[in-house]
């Protein structure tokens, strides 16, 4: 049940707007997202405000030496598993 609630609010706040003071963490595109840890052009959990079906990156976030270490780390393991997963698909298509 935890993850179909959490799936529950995930929508409930992309469609229906969380309050302008608060953000929530999403699953985003990071494309132009701001902050230089992230590499573009991946889906990454990011802050962001809603309102009328749609979403903001919320910029300007102050992070310590720890959490952008963290973020790098998490980042190359997406570009990691991308690769490979790119990798076999091509190989399937070949056979």
């Amino acid at each position: 049940m935890s993850a179909a609630k959490a799936i529950a609010d995930h929508l409930r706040d992309w469609l229906c707007g969380n309050s302008s003071s608060l953000w929530v963490s999403m699953g985003v595109y990071s494309s132009g997202c701001g902050y230089p840890s992230i590499p573009d052009d991946l889906y990454f959990s990011l802050p962001v405000t809603c309102s009328n079906g749609n979403w903001s990156v919320v910029g300007g976030l102050t992070l310590s030496p720890q959490t952008e270490a963290g973020l790098e780390k998490t980042a190359q393991e997406l570009l990691d598993e991308r690769k490979e997963a790119l990798s076999f698909l091509q190989q399937k298509v070949k056979n």
